[in-house]
């Protein structure tokens, strides 16, 4: 007996050194996570799929050109039980170089598929190239009921067929705070700066810098499309090309809600292009919201909004805009929508130097949501970097110029007679 129950404990005492030694530390425990130092490390996380629920944090920055392997097969397969579910915390530590070429059908990025969290995590230049393949995002193929906090990919480029995004593919039921790519995205249809395709998901505080070029419909700045979704103190910098349903911040808003947001790229498409939405119907919301870019188009082309009713005969599901704005002098159009619809108040375009007072905008938050440097920018969320002037989430040559830029203009108007 003794002899057995000797066996016993050096069996466990072997089975947990083993477990121990396929990561650099920790048990997979909430308090005690799976420590990941290095490439290898990760590739393990994604060979164990029974590990798929434990808690995982990274201890050291990865750098993939430093790795002799090269290679990584994506963490989760698909939603349907093989996915991660676990929590991932990046502890603020970058993952640089990834590279992934797949010719795969569905569910490409660091994480194929997530239903649990992610956090704390940097993806430097990053690079996906999966044009055949649907749900693509640097970070996450796919999210489904899973949440993303405070992760970013910075440089790099994203490329996929359907439902790509530059740090997510598609989401259900999704939650997103705090999230940033400044990569550019490249797809066909539904694609994001940042998500590609979000079906009842939640985005606070997020922004996407990157440029967002597709072939096909539902192309926004930072998310593709929106169904039945909240969007709140977001906004994107990038241009934007697509075909129909194409808008600087979102592609087309389907039952969503948009809330203090705002989109400064450029935006060509066909068909229904907005500043702002492409598509805000059936029963889009929108609630104190600008756009700056420049907007071209075939039909239905508008500074905020593409269309904001559903164009088959006898639909009626409009869509709602309040206290929303859009430059007149910089996007080339002086109607809110393509066309006359409900809520479209073509009077609430404005001048460049209009938007740039605080009076403008009346109903806004300026306590805790917003903030404006007077005379100098467009209204800013107050998260964002104090100088940075032409609102892309940085602070650099570009806003000491547009600080000497306004800085000239109002010598000149000092020196008018």
């Amino acid at each position: 007996m003794v002899r057995n129950d000797l066996a016993v404990c050096l069996l466990i005492g072997a089975v947990s050194v083993w477990a121990q030694a396929r990561y650099a530390g920790g048990t997979g425990r909430i308090d005690d996570p799976y420590q990941i130092a290095d490439a290898e490390d990760l590739r393990q996380v994604a060979e164990n799929q029974a590990d798929w629920s434990k808690a995982f944090l990274l201890v050291a920055d990865i750098d993939w050109a430093h790795d002799p392997d090269g290679s990584f097969m994506p963490i989760g397969i698909d939603e349907y039980g093989r996915r991660f579910a676990g929590v991932f915390d990046g502890n603020g530590h970058t993952i640089r170089g990834l590279t992934l070429v797949t010719d795969s059908d569905s569910r490409v990025g660091l994480f194929a598929a997530v239903t649990g969290t992610v956090k704390n995590l940097r993806l430097v230049d990053a690079v996906v190239d999966a044009p055949g393949t649907d749900w693509v995002g640097a970070l996450v193929g796919s999210l489904r009921y899973g949440t993303l906090k405070n992760c970013t990919v910075e440089g790099g480029r994203v490329s996929g067929r359907n439902n790509v995004g530059g740090l997510v593919g598609w989401s259900d039921h999704g939650n997103l705070y705090h999230c940033s790519a400044t990569c550019d995205v490249f797809g066909q249809n539904e694609v994001g700066g940042l998500l590609g395709d979000g079906e009842v998901t939640k985005l606070v505080g997020c922004f996407a810098t990157g440029d967002v070029m597709a072939t096909g419909d539902d192309v926004g700045g930072l998310m593709g499309s929106n169904y039945g979704g909240l969007l709140s103190a977001c906004h994107a910098h990038g241009a934007v090309v697509g075909r129909f349903y194409t808008g600087g911040l979102v592609g087309g808003n389907y039952l969503g809600f948009i809330g203090d947001a705002y989109a400064v790229g450029a935006v060509q498409g066909e068909e229904r292009v907005g500043g702002l939405v492409g598509d805000n119907a059936p029963w889009g919301v929108i609630v104190n919201a600008f756009a700056v870019g420049r907007v071209t188009g075939v039909r239905h082309v508008g500074g905020l909004v593409g269309t904001n009713n559903n164009p088959c005969r006898g639909a009626t599901p409009y869509g709602t805009i309040v206290d929303c704005y859009w430059d007149v002098q910089t996007s080339g159009l002086a109607t809110m929508c393509g066309d006359e619809q409900r809520d479209c108040d073509d009077s609430r375009g404005r001048t460049t130097a209009e938007l740039q007072r605080r009076e403008t905008y009346r109903n806004w938050d300026f306590t805790s949501t917003w903030a404006i440097s007077e005379k100098q920018t467009y209204p800013y969320f107050r998260t964002q970097l104090t100088g940075d002037l032409n609102n892309d989430d940085r602070v650099d040559l570009c806003d000491l110029s547009v600080l000497a830029g306004q800085w000239l203009k109002g010598l000149g108007d000092d020196l008018d007679p």
